[in-house]
């Protein structure tokens, strides 16, 4: 029975091939599910960005279907990914932001993740 419910992008639904048109309709149905069950506030959730520019334009197409649910069903969205970016743009090395796999966060990264969800639930 929880209060609040975080839907995130994996990036591993881009690196196996899941198409973004199956993803939204995925994550449509997860929102849906939720609130069947619960009464829980529900936060959808950008992942990193990826050094890699083809990738992470793939990305985008992702981050842009939960930007379409957020906006369809009246839910927020913590864009991590830009705030990476916001972050880099101002020198902050993005190898200081990811492990050595390239995609996972390391405690710094966590860090701005973890502004960007707090940034977007202490909007009004």
């Amino acid at each position: 029975d929880p209060d609040a419910v975080m839907v995130q992008f994996a990036l591993n639904d881009l690196f196996v091939g899941v198409d973004p048109h199956r993803f939204k309709n995925t994550v449509q149905a997860i929102v849906s599910q939720i609130r069947d069950d619960s009464g829980a506030e529900i936060l959808l959730v950008t992942s990193v960005p990826i050094a890699e520019k083809r990738l992470n334009r793939m990305a985008g197409e992702f981050y842009g279907a939960l930007e379409e649910i957020g906006s369809d069903a009246g839910i927020p969205v913590a864009r991590v990914h830009t705030r990476w970016d916001e972050h880099i743009a101002r020198g902050v090395s993005r190898h200081t932001l990811v492990q050595a796999d390239g995609v996972h966060p390391t405690s710094e990264g966590y860090r701005i993740m973890a502004e960007a969800v707090m940034e977007t639930l202490e909007q009004p």
